[in-house]
């Protein structure tokens, strides 16, 4: 992860965090895991929907919840070394 802070002004200060692909795979497998035992789509049992139907139906979800993960993680970091 690369992070980068600019201060904007006295009272202003923002914080740029780019995360690396093998930063956020492991992550996102895990919460498409997550995300699949957990959906019924129509048509499959639950748990049994493909994965691709599931990206294309919840992405935004999907996207939150795992940069929601990785943020959590280091921000509170980054605030301490700030």
């Amino acid at each position: 992860m690369k992070t980068e802070i600019i201060e904007e002004s006295p009272s202003k200060v923002k914080l740029i965090m780019n995360f690396e692909v093998d930063e956020f795979k492991p992550e996102l497998s895990n919460t498409l895991s997550k995300y699949a035992a957990q959906i019924s789509l129509p048509g499959f049992r639950k748990g049994k929907a493909p994965i691709s139907m599931i990206k294309r139906k919840y992405w935004d979800s999907i996207r939150y919840e795992v940069v929601t993960a990785l943020i959590g993680d280091e921000f509170p970091k980054q605030l301490d070394e700030y």
